[in-house]
């Protein structure tokens, strides 16, 4: 047997698929980056809270008629 020419173990195995499959080897590693940044920003929007919803946590209804309100507001006007 002769010895392959890219070398033994992980990196030999990775310079082959280099060379033979550069697209998928490209993609894959694309990918692994993609996963990777998306399990960070996960990770760093759950820990820190970024996002806080405080004003859509309670939900009140006020009738125009309610002395609490002192004016309504059109929220849509035509």
């Amino acid at each position: 047997m002769s010895a392959s020419p890219y070398g033994r173990g992980l990196l030999g195995l990775l310079k082959k698929g280099w060379n033979e499959i550069p697209a998928v080897m490209a993609t894959t590693g694309l990918a692994l980056v993609g996963i990777g940044l998306s399990g960070y920003v996960y990770h760093v929007v759950s820990s820190n809270e970024i996002y806080t919803y405080k004003y859509k946590n309670d939900i009140m209804i006020v009738r125009p008629d309610d002395p609490r309100l002192n004016k309504p507001v059109n929220k849509y006007p035509e």
